[in-house]
């Protein structure tokens, strides 16, 4: 009895595949500078001061959008439509386990690169309040750091070093 073989396009289409895959996870995202809305712009802004206590790393979960457990589905029911194309039931179970594990790997890498490092700081106020943020770690904080808060209108904060 014979062997079945895999065509060369279907090799080159599976081998094309895990490649794009392996490329994806080294796609996480790098934290941007502060994002203003166009409402903020014009907006008065209180600041406020003080001195970090603590300042802590954490990590920051972004909304996945789905668009990775998507593109992951096809390329798996690609993929395993191609590794079990010898017959139509083969073809067609392929597929389906293909599509059920490309879209669990696709969430997964997207839900990894949608998650930033951010930082948690403790910060003494001026008048003796003690306050906690959580924000993307775009600056590097150290105790004793001086510090301003700006407190948009819709009540969101933002700790930085003073601006001179």
């Amino acid at each position: 009895m014979e062997r079945p073989t895999v065509s060369r396009w279907r090799m080159w289409a599976l081998m094309a595949c895990l490649a794009a895959a392996v490329v994806a996870t080294g796609c996480a995202p790098v934290a941007p500078p502060p994002l203003y809305t166009a409402y903020d712009a014009g907006r008065p802004m209180s600041v406020e001061y003080g001195v970090v206590d603590d300042a802590r790393p954490v990590r920051l979960q972004g909304q996945p959008t789905g668009g990775g457990a998507a593109v992951g589905a096809t390329v798996g029911a690609i993929a395993g439509a191609a590794a079990g194309s010898n017959s139509y039931s083969g073809s067609w179970w392929g597929s389906l386990a293909g599509a059920l594990i490309g879209g669990l790997a696709g969430n997964a890498i997207e839900t990894d690169a949608a998650t930033v490092t951010g930082v948690e700081l403790r910060v003494t106020m001026e008048d003796g309040r003690r306050l906690a943020f959580v924000q993307g770690a775009e600056e590097v904080f150290q105790p004793g750091d001086p510090v301003e808060i700006l407190t948009a209108p819709d009540g969101t904060s933002r700790v930085q070093h003073p601006r001179e």
